[in-house]
């Protein structure tokens, strides 16, 4: 808190500072008469803020910085001081120069762990958040999400100066993540962004974009799982194939009846068109069944059927967990023999990240 000190001016020092201002030139100057009164006026003196002994060791760092003197241990001591303090932000943006300026791999590690509020990121930044936000909120937007997050402009914005790790931030309201933006590269280089939106009772949709290929999951998140009613779309611009599954979650595992629609692409093509045409294409339908484990109820084939169904895959172990009408079409997943019997069919298994909700910090002014 500013201590304020107040220092008042009395009627008798200003009279004499004006009487002062009128001798030893010959001048009138002003006349002060005993029935008159000065009114007193009040000069404000703002001391400085106390700091305490990190703040203290911030600003020494400051300094330091300032003058070009920083060591790439004084980044991580500074850095980590930011962390202590609640400036994530700052703390990411010195962790990220470390990186840049040493190649710091160890920089690197501790920046995978560090989520940055929106509310005290860079303008740009800010803006490309909060339109995500409003494309995911409203129905009528959602294509619009799509258009966002597979502009080149989007990775450029978001992972800034980087070309390696990821970026997390968040948007909260009412104390809660609503929004959660992870930004990165994988282990190939490629560019990837996962996004998590949490609407109202439980309903989330997880938005993912890689390898000119997008997802939409539409469910309800609860007590940690995937859980509900859910539709996920994917659509893959490299090939122009689409596949729409729908279902129930229990629990984050496969449950119940399981329908899934399958457009099979034979061309490379603009992916916001196909997404925004995905309803108009024509599809084969595949049903399945699961319990209550996610394990797959359906009856398998035998060797022979098999290699009848899906060709040389037949080399590998392969599990059918939906056909089409006519059962001689089917989908499959291939798995190691001894662990067929046990596999479960999950969110997870399927590709959708598993959601990690980010610690939640106030911006500090």
């Amino acid at each position: 808190m500013k201590r304020q000190l107040k220092l008042g001016i009395s009627a008798v020092s200003m009279a004499a500072g004006l009487l002062l201002s009128g001798c030893g030139d010959g001048t009138t100057g002003t006349n002060v008469t005993e029935n008159e009164t000065v009114e007193s006026t009040s000069v404000e003196i703002v001391a400085e803020p106390l700091l305490s002994a990190t703040e203290s060791a911030i600003r020494e760092y400051e300094l330091k910085y300032c003058k070009g003197e920083m060591t790439q241990e004084d980044y991580h001591a500074l850095a980590d001081l930011y962390g202590k303090n609640g400036q994530v932000k700052l703390q990411r943006d010195m962790l990220e120069e470390s990186y840049r300026l040493f190649d710091d791999q160890e920089a690197l590690e501790k920046l995978q762990g560090i989520a940055v509020n929106l509310a005290e990121e860079e303008d740009e930044i800010a803006r490309e958040g909060s339109l995500m936000l409003q494309n995911l909120e409203l129905d009528e937007y959602l294509d619009e999400s799509i258009n966002l997050i597979t502009a080149p402009e989007w990775i450029q914005t978001m992972m800034p100066k980087l070309f390696e790790g990821k970026r997390t931030y968040f948007i909260t309201k009412d104390d809660r993540v609503i929004l959660t933006i992870e930004v990165g590269y994988d282990a190939n280089g490629n560019t990837y962004s996962n996004i998590w939106f949490a609407g109202a009772d439980d309903a989330v949709k997880v938005l993912q974009y890689q390898n000119n290929a997008v997802q939409l999951l539409q469910t309800k998140y609860k007590d940690g799982n995937y859980d509900g009613e859910f539709t996920l779309w994917n659509c893959d611009g490299n090939t122009g194939a689409v596949i729409c599954q729908k279902g129930t979650f229990s629990a984050g595992a496969f449950h119940g009846e399981f329908e899934e629609r399958v457009h099979t692409g034979d061309a490379a093509g603009d992916l916001y068109a196909l997404w925004c045409n995905r309803e108009t294409l024509e599809y084969t339908e595949y049903l399945g069944n699961f319990d209550e484990a996610g394990k797959t109820t359906l009856e398998q084939p035998t060797e022979q059927q098999m290699k009848a169904l899906v060709g040389d895959a037949a080399e590998g172990f392969c599990q059918v967990y939906a056909y089409d009408s006519s059962k001689k079409k089917c989908l499959f997943t291939l798995l190691a023999k001894e662990s067929a019997e046990s596999y479960a069919f999950t969110a997870t298994g399927m590709g959708v990240p598993a959601f990690t909700e980010p610690e939640i910090y106030k911006v500090k002014n």
